[in-house]
């Protein structure tokens, strides 16, 4: 098989896979993929660029007005991001799903749905622009041996880090993939005497731009078009300084055309070309300057994440081990042997363009918080990537076969094992016919049983209820239970609005005749004193208070049911 259909192969075990992570993450449930919608939706409605209102609001805007173009095309009216409130990064037991996802994710989908998977689309795309990207890359470097381009490109398309961005609605993929085809066309530049040269630089400024128009941090590749410009300088044989000076205008004329216009609209509302001031409105700041423990902190992100990890998505600490080994035999092949291939120079070339990305990442995590995500290291992707292969190549094609296929077969697990997980609803256990509910809500809920922790409940200490649902048939719409204490004389002292299941799923999506089980975790005020109180409980409709009326066998209990009574002791034991 040629080497050709060997990549056209990886392409389409690439394009399975994101599309198996994307249906295996729910909307929203990946690095700041639901600010980054949110800004489409805002476009979309709006026609203009977002402020401060919105969090990803300080990025360059092209992602985002090509995400808005397509969803533009879809009803939007229905759109709106539901907080699960029952989010805990710090619990264990505590769902981690940061979003509440109704059945209008569910097919045939509802507008704002369609849209947002459409734009999970683009994201694919990009990610195959990248790897058609490092794969040419690699020929150029390596014309002899296209092992090494579809080793790169394998072991970019089969990293679980890559393939779960590469699936959602993130700007990082369009960065990566402009990134990769300005490091190949310059690559071109570098191996051979470009014909028409003032044209050439030209047009790879009008690609920079538009990579600084989707990531601020491709400014970098100023550094290798700058090289860029000295050799078709000195491919001139003459005038070299003036000629220098020719062809780093042209890629800077280029790059300005198509940037240049948000330089301006930042300069105006901002004040500075890069809207530096709603960067930092719209960021949660450092407060303090790095230290080692920072770059410890950074660089353990950034290794767990280009495998694979994200909020509750993590793999065994064995297996980030293991694959450890990976990066440390490509580095000992390059030691071993001289994987230059045929153009030495571009490698100083990519070297330095990585450098500048990795200051680039030093300076923003000295500034904002939450940067330790390999993604930020993807536009210098094809360095990285082909690195990793050329040093693999040197102990043969067989490591760099086995490394492929070994991540290939742990890319397929990862969502059955560490994501799916994540976001499982609880189990839907079929109703028996003879088992008669507490209490019930409207026509389709009921209370089939609860049962409240042990204690000791004490004030600042956290309690468990189980609260255990049936269903009679499906409800078909979005109720939130409100829980609430109240004391002797009926004054509320605490209460909680969310999911009935503790965050788990909506209403709307519960199947008829089922039982569902839920654990809710209640964190009891500092403030409360010691005493009785009674545990109300009642369903409304999400985002009104239009209440299920709660009825315990024929009695109508109002909008609240007193469900049990919970002690508070005067501290901890």
């Amino acid at each position: 098989m040629s080497h050709r259909k060997f990549f056209r192969l990886i392409l389409a075990l690439y394009f399975a896979l994101a599309l198996f992570y994307s249906a295996s993450i729910p909307l929203g449930e990946a690095p700041d993929e639901a600010p980054h919608f949110s800004v489409m939706v805002y476009i979309v409605r709006n026609v203009n660029l977002p402020g401060a209102e919105e969090h990803e609001a300080f990025q360059p805007p092209l992602y985002y007005i090509l995400g808005a173009t397509l969803a533009s095309l879809f009803d939007l009216s229905r759109f709106a991001i539901i907080a699960n409130s029952d989010y805990d990064i710090s619990d264990p037991s505590a769902p981690k799903n940061l979003l509440l996802h109704t059945s209008d994710e569910l097919f045939p989908f509802a507008g704002w749905a369609k849209a947002w998977w459409l734009v999970r689309f683009l994201s694919m795309a990009c990610g195959a622009v990248t790897l058609w990207a490092i794969y040419h890359l690699g020929l150029l470097l390596y014309p002899n041996d296209p092992t090494v381009g579809l080793g790169a490109a394998a072991i970019t398309a089969l990293t679980g880090g890559f393939l779960f961005i590469s699936s959602v609605a993130n700007n990082d993929n369009l960065a990566s993939a402009l990134s990769a085809v300005a490091l190949l066309l310059a690559g071109f530049g570098f191996s051979r005497k470009v014909k028409r040269p003032r044209r050439f630089a030209f047009c790879l400024g009008l690609l920079w731009g538009l990579g600084i128009l989707s990531k601020v941090s491709l400014l970098a590749l100023g550094l290798p078009l700058a090289l860029l410009a000295l050799k078709l300088a000195l491919d001139s044989g003459q005038r070299t300084v003036l000629k220098l000076a020719l062809y780093f205008s042209l890629l800077a004329s280029g790059m300005l055309l198509t940037a240049g216009w948000w330089f301006i609209r930042n300069i105006i509302i901002y004040g500075d070309a890069l809207g530096w001031k709603l960067v930092l409105q719209t960021n949660a700041l450092r407060t303090s300057p790095l230290n080692w423990g920072d770059l410890v902190w950074l660089a353990k992100g950034l290794y767990r994440s280009w495998w694979l990890a994200w909020i509750g998505v993590s793999l065994p600490n064995w297996l980030y081990w293991l694959l450890g080994l990976i990066p440390a035999l490509a580095v000992l092949g390059w030691i071993k042997g001289k994987p230059l291939g045929l153009q030495p120079a571009y490698w100083l070339v990519m070297a330095i363009y990585a450098a500048g990305v990795i200051v680039g990442l030093l300076k923003w995590t000295a500034t904002v918080l939450g940067t330790d995500q390999a993604r930020l290291l993807y536009p210098a992707l094809p360095a990285i990537s082909l690195f990793v292969a050329a040093g693999l190549r040197q102990w043969g094609k067989g490591l760099l076969s086995a490394v492929a296929f070994s991540l290939g077969f742990l890319a397929l697990l990862y969502p059955w094992l560490f994501i799916r997980p994540v976001h499982a609803p609880p189990p839907y256990i079929p109703a028996p016919e003879d088992a008669l509910p507490i209490a019930k809500f409207g026509e389709s809920i009921a209370l089939q049983s609860i049962e409240i922790g042990p204690g000791p409940w004490f004030p600042g200490g956290v309690g468990e209820i189980k609260l255990v649902w049936r269903t009679f048939s499906p409800p078909r719409e979005h109720y939130w239970l409100y829980m609430r204490l109240v004391d002797e004389s009926g004054r509320e002292v605490w209460h909680k609005d969310g999911s009935p299941t503790a965050g788990r799923d909506t209403t709307d999506r519960w199947p008829g005749q089922a039982i569902i089980p839920s654990q809710h975790r209640i964190r009891i005020p500092e403030s409360i004193a010691p005493g009785r109180y009674k545990l109300l409980i009642g369903f409304h409709r999400f985002g009104k208070w239009e209440w299920l009326p709660a009825l315990r066998g024929d009695k109508f209990e109002g909008d609240l049911l007193e469900a049990g009574e919970i002690i508070i002791s005067a501290s901890s034991p």
